[in-house]
């Protein structure tokens, strides 16, 4: 019983060992935990997250609620150049930033 117990152990190990994960830097960590309720500071402006979701496999839409309506920030989830790029689309309008213009302040969780 504990020999078999011990196997699937080391089965189990072994599986999360070896399996893919997906490995970011902390930069875009910080804009892929983005959760609705958390505050922003885009380009300037101050938003709130009112909703996420994933639009492809390689990017997540935010949803945000600012001064003149709503808006969404667009951040890719594997980016391949040396600063990450965000697109910004507000009253129809696109605008491209770095990760550096986006502050987050999270609220509402611990961690």
């Amino acid at each position: 019983m504990i020999h078999e117990f011990c196997r699937k152990l080391c089965q189990l190990i072994q599986l999360w060992w070896t399996g893919d994960r997906i490995r970011v830097s902390p930069v875009e960590g910080r804009l892929l935990r983005i959760q609705p309720g958390d505050l922003l500071s885009v380009a300037g402006n101050d938003v709130e997250v009112v909703d996420r979701f994933v639009i492809s496999e390689r990017s997540l839409c935010l949803i945000c609620r600012t001064q003149q309506g709503i808006a969404e920030l667009h951040v890719p989830v594997f980016s391949k150049s040396e600063s990450q790029e965000v697109l910004w689309f507000e009253s129809g309008d696109e605008l491209r930033l770095t990760a550096a213009d986006v502050e987050v302040w999270p609220r509402g969780r611990t961690g």
